[in-house]
């Protein structure tokens, strides 16, 4: 049976995942005690890498907490866990088959013949479909009509006091070295929910940052191809109102920044 919604599927593989090393950790614990205690080297490293995790989980929870902008929670802020966990799991199964000679010694073997055989070819499937459609849509980071952008350079010659908020901030990041506040509202729900209501005239927190002197920054290919999805009919239109209060502050083939303006919408 295939589970379409890759949500799902990551949740799936975390608990089996769970399940597997909880077992391996019910089967072994004597041991891992036992070298432990003797310092085996494989039991100190794959505890240094859990420890290494754990302190950048409390790291990570203090600045989302106290910092005024707040990192994203996805797979890009949280992927350095994932050398770290796998140099834990290895190291932990190296150590689970020294001085094994029962049945118990095929239990790593299992393990990770089960992690290459049921879930690798899964996340393979979604790999190849997301870099098949980034290369239809020609949506690859480092594509030349983003490593030539003439926007990117417009937003390095940008003060360093000034504040971007983005739908693109990682693409920005990249090219750039300046990290926009994540547009996390940039979604097709969301505007349409507010498809009456111009960009910084709403509520919300990204309405509220963008009065406060954050720039808007856009590629306008990219802010097209969204408005078309959303609003298939009459997506000038709207795209025309959700800028009904922005005003360019600089313009280039590519992309534009844009400031909030409060007496653009009154005229």
């Amino acid at each position: 049976m295939w589970i379409s919604d890759a949500r799902v599927r990551r949740w799936l593989t975390l608990a089996v995942l769970a399940l597997l090393t909880g077992i391996m950790i019910g089967i072994f614990h004597k041991q891992y005690k036992k070298l432990y205690q003797e310092r085996d080297a494989g039991i100190l490293t794959a505890f240094v890498a859990l420890l290494l995790c754990i302190s950048f989980l409390i790291v990570f929870f203090l600045s989302y907490v106290f910092t005024s902008i707040s990192p994203d929670i996805n797979h890009r802020t949280l992927v350095m866990l994932i050398p770290a966990l796998l140099i834990a799991a290895i190291a932990g199964l190296s150590s689970s088959l020294k001085g094994i000679t029962d049945r118990r010694k095929y239990f790593p073997s299992v393990l990770i013949g089960t992690l290459l055989v049921v879930f690798l070819p899964l996340y393979a499937l979604d790999t190849l479909k997301m870099i098949g459609e980034q290369h239809r849509n020609e949506e690859g980071y480092l594509q030349p009509k983003y490593v030539n952008s003439e926007f990117m350079q417009a937003i390095i010659a940008l003060p360093n006091t000034s504040k971007l908020i983005s739908n693109q901030s990682a693409l920005i990041l990249l090219h750039t070295s300046k990290y926009p506040y994540e547009f996390q509202d940039f979604t097709c729900d969301n505007i349409t929910a507010r498809a009456e209501i111009p960009f910084g005239e709403s509520t919300s927190e990204n309405d509220q940052r963008y009065r406060d002197g954050m720039l808007l920054a856009v590629l306008d290919e990219d802010l097209d191809r969204f408005f078309q999805e959303c609003f298939s009919n009459d997506y000038a239109a709207r795209k025309a109102t959700f800028l009904n209060a922005s005003t360019p502050v600089k313009v280039t083939a590519d992309g534009t920044l844009y400031r909030y303006d409060s007496t653009v919408n009154t005229k």
